[in-house]
């Protein structure tokens, strides 16, 4: 509403710099026309699940993931590079349900980046309280997950790597 965003790129725009967006809104399409503005600029989206209920246990104020990926389809079609910036892939997700999310970017994004939910003091305590609340009975799992040699995202890694190069998806893994 106050159009900081749009204030700031309009400042940018004469300058022209390589410009990186990332966002967790589909709100980046208010700035579509001044993002064309710029000859080397790339749009992205945190993208951490397609279920519902997890996004809204985890990121309860961002708006569905459906809208994240039209946003990015809408920067796609006029041109704009996009990408999807799949993390943290939190290890409720099924590597079954992790190459639908990837399936769900395939046709829109220029490349993805891929990571690991890192359990930072500062989130530890309240992921676990969340994954103990509402998904109670994968906390046992979740616990594994997030330790430093965790056989989840390892297998993640290699599932990841295949799906990516089987869909000719440019890919960076950050873990």
């Amino acid at each position: 509403e106050r159009r900081v965003t749009a204030r700031i790129l309009e400042a940018l725009a004469d300058y022209d710099p390589p410009l990186m967006v990332l966002s967790k809104s589909d709100l980046v399409k208010r700035d579509v026309s001044l993002l064309g503005r710029f000859s080397q600029v790339e749009v992205g989206e945190t993208i951490t699940t397609l279920d519902d209920k997890v996004r809204r246990v985890f990121e309860p104020g961002a708006p569905p993931s459906e809208r994240r990926i039209q946003a990015l389809e809408e920067f796609s079609e006029v041109g704009i590079p996009t990408y999807a910036f799949l993390g943290p892939i939190l290890p409720l997700t099924t590597l079954e349900a992790f190459e639908e999310l990837v399936d769900s970017v395939a046709g829109v994004v220029n490349r993805v980046l891929l990571d690991r939910l890192n359990m930072r003091p500062d989130v530890a305590e309240p992921v676990k309280r969340a994954v103990r609340r509402f998904f109670p009975a994968k906390a046992p799992e979740f616990r594994e997950a997030v330790q430093t040699a965790s056989t989840y995202y390892s297998r993640l890694k290699i599932r990841a790597m295949r799906v990516f190069e089987e869909r000719s998806l440019e890919y960076e893994i950050l873990f």
